[in-house]
């Protein structure tokens, strides 16, 4: 998926995501730096995970899945950014999506 926040400046990262059951896993990747996904999980059509973002901040996202579309936001020291994404296709690896982010 292509993720939007919707702010001029903030740095890209990609998403690589798996998903088995209720459970998703995968990398985020900022500024070339790679990150584990942190406490990932499915709620029907929701998704949430943290991460820590190469400045060191733990960070939230809470998104909502409708077919090829997502809308949510990120938390961070209690601010919310919203954030909207587009799927992209699937390279031929495990992931199930992926994701850019300016966030």
């Amino acid at each position: 998926m292509v993720v939007d926040p919707g702010r001029i400046g903030r740095p890209h990262g990609e998403l690589d995501l798996a998903q088995q059951f209720q459970r998703i896993g995968g990398t985020l990747t900022i500024r070339g730096r790679t990150q584990p996904m942190l406490s990932g999980y499915v709620n029907g059509a929701y998704i949430g995970f943290t991460f820590v973002d190469p400045d060191g901040g733990l960070r939230s996202m809470r998104s909502r899945i409708d077919s090829d579309t997502m809308s949510g936001s990120l938390r961070f020291a209690g601010t919310l950014i919203p954030i909207t994404g587009q799927r992209r296709e699937r390279r031929q690896t495990r992931s199930l999506s992926r994701c850019r982010t300016r966030g």
